[in-house]
Formats: structure tokens, C-alpha cells, sequence
């Protein structure tokens, strides 16, 4: 047999039948066993004559203490799967796997050279099984990933199930340590789960190190992947006691959080009683954001739950501690109830025009709101009833045109008609200006009311 490898050129014979075998390339390696870093040569070697058939072999018995040149056999076609064994164990384990081997020395340097016949192994290279590796081989290198899914069909071939057949395979030990070998060096992957989990928790480390927390939206995706989605699924499993221990302890030690619900409600509440602090009360407008929160919306839910029985005792609790009020609308309505009855002690009644402003708070928008609730049929019996007592006004034109009217009447008492001037001013009512404006709603002149029972009140008055 002769073995071309660079300049050098080494002899042996072989006997029994002429050998073809395909070589990676020749890698020359330093007795510290650091792989390097390019090949010096590829080889064809035709073996005819006699042999001497070695076997597996340790690396001493073909390492020198100059250099050594190792060669793999197994270089698939199509495929540049040249490779480097760069550690004794891994040349041993070449040795190991392989059924024959010659032993060839010869050149004046002592270079030693472990050969690997194929003449039993040409079966990895051809046949049902090849073309399926290769198949996986192209999905790799058209999805960066040997984790095809279980429905996986490329050009009629099941590849997705028959990469869980070599899982099974490999965990049974029927799988030969040659294609082992030939999956391994395109990076495939024998328990898909975990390192799917490792690659899923990469990008929750990922996620808390741009959000600061693990706190992850259940609709979130990150990268493609369906994150908040799978760290549902594993909260689910802890609560069931099915969650394995080791995956448990490093996802506390990242800050995950069991459940998110309670974590989510103890930091809002800690802006209840940040935004209680600067305002003061914990009455907290519905769409108000305290720190990118939805803080008013919150809070409503709570009341919300309050008022179904949904709330926990502890939370409700707190919430009472920190000065929340259960029902804002009658909080609300006594805070207001109290503005018209100052404004009635100053001004002698509670005809608060529509927008005036009492203390900062809209009186005169807030009566008009109480009037259209009893119009409606829609306004608490009680509220309707506390501003009957205070004399409130559920009909303001109509209230105006009777004062207005007793005033003409009060006019004509003093003066014996009611040829009011039209600049004429009554107690500060432009009752002039009125009994004009009655005149042209009687000629259809201009809009108003003017009734058939108002009509005959101003008659028998002598207008």
C-alpha cells in the first residue's frame, strides 16, 4: 500500500483484496493534544497484497514523541466532514469504533499513521438511512436546528419521525456508534426537551436583563418563541409538584416568580400608597397611570370585587388600612352635597348656573347631572330626597318663569300696571327684558314657551 500525506510517502503490504477508502485529511497534532488548525493533506489509498490487521489500538501505540498524524475514516460524500481527533480519548474512541485497521510506518521523520478501512463500513454511506441523514442535514442548514418537529415531511420522507426513531434507538443502545457519530457532528440533539428548556430559560435570563424582572406577559413572545406561554406552563406544573427540582431552583434563583398574580397586586399597591402620599386620599381618577400603571383601572377592579365578594379578606384589609373608600359614587356625592349647601347659605338658594365652580369642583355641572337622573327615573330615592329638603330646583325654566312672574306681579302691585321698560330691573331679574321676550314668543316671533296656562296667567294680569 503506498500513503501520500504532503512530501512524504510511506509503504506498506497489504494481502487478501484491494481496499477503496475515502480519508479526511491528514491533521498533525502536538503531543499536548491541541487540535490543529489546518489539514496538510488529502489521500486515496489503494491497499493490495498482504496485511496485518491491528484492531482497535490505543494512542500510544501510535503516538510518538515527535509528531503523530491521525485519520478519520469516515468521510461521508457530498460532505466536508473532515475532522481533527484533538484528545486521546476521542482517538480512542475512533480506534474503538472502527473493525479494521492498518498499522502503516515507514518515512524518516518516525511519523506513525492509524489507518481505517471502510470495506465493512460502506453501508453508513449508502442506502435508506444516508439519504435521511442527509435530509437532516439540509434542514439543518436551512433552520440553524436539528429539532425538526414530529410532523416534519420533506419529499415524501416522515424525517421528523425518523429523527425520533434514532432518539429511541440511541436510548435503547441499538444505535451503532458510527451514525452516533455522523448525528452528533451536525450538532444533533438526543433529548430535545431539555435542551429546548435551555434554550427557552437563555431567553427568559435574556428578558429580565432588558425588563428587570420575569414578571412575563402569557402572550409574550421572544424571539419567535412563545416565552410568557412557557413560563405558564411551568408555573402550572410547580403548583402540580411536577416540575423538576433542578429546573425549579434555577428558575428561583433567576427571580421567577410562582405566583405572578400576588407579586402583581403587592406592586401596585405599593403605588396606591405612593400616589396616597403625594395626593393625599386614595381616590384615584379611573384612567389614571401612576409610573406606567394603570392605577385608577386597578382600584376600580378592586371595588369591583369588593362588591361581588371576589376580594380577599387581606387585601381588603390593607386597602381599608391605606384609606380606600368602597364606594366612591356616595363618597363622592356627600363631598358635592356639601358644596350647594354652602353655596345656598351664601346666596339664598340653589340655582348654581351650569358652570360655576365651587371649591374647584363643577357644582353647577354636577346639579345638571342630579336633574337629568330624576328625569330619567335613574337617581337614588335618598339623593332625590336630601335635595328636595334643601330646595333644590328639578325644573330650573320653569322655577324662573314663576319667580320672574311674581316679580310683574309685585311690579304692577306698586306701580297699578304692567307697562314694564324694557331696561327695567325687578330685584335684580331684567324683568322688562322678560315681559319683552313673552310678547314675541306670543307673535311666534322668537322661540320659547309660552302655554296656554301661561298665557292665561299673564292675561289676567292685564299685560
Amino acid at each position: 500500500m503506498i500513503l501520500r500525506t504532503g512530501a512524504t510517502t510511506m509503504r506498506s503490504s497489504n494481502s487478501g483484496r484491494g481496499v477503496f477508502c475515502r480519508w479526511a485529511a491528514a491533521v498533525p497534532f502536538q503531543a499536548s493534544h491541541k487540535q490543529a488548525t489546518s489539514p496538510t493533506a488529502c489521500c486515496c489509498v489503494t491497499a493490495s497484497g498482504s496485511s496485518t490487521s491491528t484492531g482497535a489500538r490505543s494512542h500510544s501505540s501510535w503516538t510518538s514523541p515527535s509528531t503523530s498524524v491521525a485519520m478519520h475514516a469516515l468521510i461521508f460524500p457530498a460532505v466536508n466532514h473532515a475532522a481533527a481527533v484533538s484528545s486521546p480519548s476521542t482517538r480512542s474512541n475512533c480506534m474503538a469504533s472502527s473493525r479494521h485497521t492498518n498499522h502503516v510506518a515507514g518515512s524518516d521523520s518516525g511519523t506513525h499513521v492509524l489507518v481505517r478501512t471502510l470495506s465493512s463500513e460502506s453501508k453508513y454511506f449508502e442506502g435508506p438511512w444516508y439519504e435521511k441523514y442527509l435530509l437532516l442535514q439540509k434542514y439543518k442548514e436551512e433552520n440553524g436546528t436539528c429539532l425538526v418537529p414530529r410532523s416534519y415531511v420533506d419529499g415524501g420522507v416522515r424525517l421528523g419521525e425518523w429523527v425520533n426513531g434514532q432518539r429511541k434507538l440511541h436510548k435503547k443502545g441499538k444505535l451503532s456508534a458510527n451514525r452516533r457519530d455522523m448525528l452528533d457532528s451536525i450538532g444533533f440533539s438526543w433529548d430535545p426537551l431539555a435542551d429546548r428548556w435551555e434554550g427557552n430559560y437563555l431567553l427568559l435570563l435574556q428578558y429580565k436583563a432588558r425588563e428587570g424582572h420575569c414578571l412575563i406577559p402569557k402572550r409574550h413572545e421572544e424571539g419567535g418563541v412563545k416565552l410568557g406561554k412557557w413560563l405558564h406552563t411551568l408555573r402550572q406544573a410547580k403548583k402540580k409538584g411536577k416540575l423538576d427540582e433542578t429546573y425549579q431552583r434555577r428558575l428561583q434563583d433567576a427571580g421567577v416568580s410562582w405566583d405572578p398574580l400576588a407579586d402583581q397586586w403587592e406592586k401596585t399597591f405599593s403605588l396606591l400608597k405612593q400616589y396616597k402620599k403625594r395626593e393625599g386620599h386614595c381616590n384615584v381618577p379611573q384612567n389614571h397611570e401612576e409610573t406606567g400603571t394603570r392605577l385608577g383601572r386597578w382600584l376600580l377592579y378592586q371595588r369591583r370585587a369588593m362588591k361581588t365578594g371576589k376580594l380577599d379578606e387581606s387585601y381588603q384589609n390593607r386597602l381599608e388600612e391605606v384609606g380606600v373608600i368602597w364606594d366612591l359614587y356616595t363618597q363622592q356625592w356627600e363631598e358635592k352635597y356639601i358644596l350647594l349647601l354652602r353655596y345656598k347659605e351664601r346666596k339664598g338658594h340653589c340655582n348654581v348656573p351650569q358652570h360655576h365652580q365651587e371649591g374647584g369642583v363643577q357644582l353647577g355641572s354636577w346639579l345638571q347631572w342630579q336633574r337629568q337622573a330624576k328625569k330619567r327615573g335613574v337617581l337614588e330615592s335618598w339623593c332625590q330626597r336630601r335635595l328636595d329638603e334643601l330646595g333644590v330646583s328639578w325644573d330650573v325654566l320653569e322655577d324662573h318663569w314663576n319667580a320672574t312672574f311674581a316679580l310683574l306681579v309685585k311690579y304692577k302691585e306698586r306701580e297699578g300696571h304692567c307697562n314694564v321698560p324694557f331696561r327695567h330691573e325687578e330685584d335684580g331679574v331684567r324683568l322688562g327684558f322678560w315681559l319683552h321676550t313673552q310678547r314675541q314668543v306670543k307673535k311666534g316671533q322668537t322661540n320659547g314657551i309660552l302655554d296656554a296656562d301661561r298665557l292665561s296667567r299673564l292675561n289676567d294680569l292685564g299685560i
